[in-house]
């Protein structure tokens, strides 16, 4: 998968999406590539997992701006982190 043209399509979606139910959706698709790039090791770079994560925020904060919530981005670090990061 080229990964940064996958981006650019996360990138336009979130541009042009108008539905919650839509973004709920492509939330659940991003949430399940972030759980398989966490158990595939060093064959997902640390920026191909960080891409991946950054779509999952913008996901979220579309998804807060479409049902009209106060989208607050959480502060606390990630307590758990791919053991390939720290290598």
């Amino acid at each position: 998968m080229d990964l940064a043209r996958q981006m650019e399509q996360w990138k336009k979606f979130w541009d042009s999406v108008f539905h919650p139910a839509d973004v709920e959706r492509q939330l659940q698709k991003l949430r399940w590539l972030e759980e398989f790039a966490f158990h595939c090791g060093t064959a997902i770079s640390v920026e191909q997992y960080r891409a991946v994560e950054i779509q999952i925020e913008a996901g979220e904060k579309k998804f807060a701006e479409l049902r009209g919530d106060f989208f607050v981005i959480p502060s606390a670090p990630q307590t758990e982190q791919p053991d390939w990061v720290n290598r």
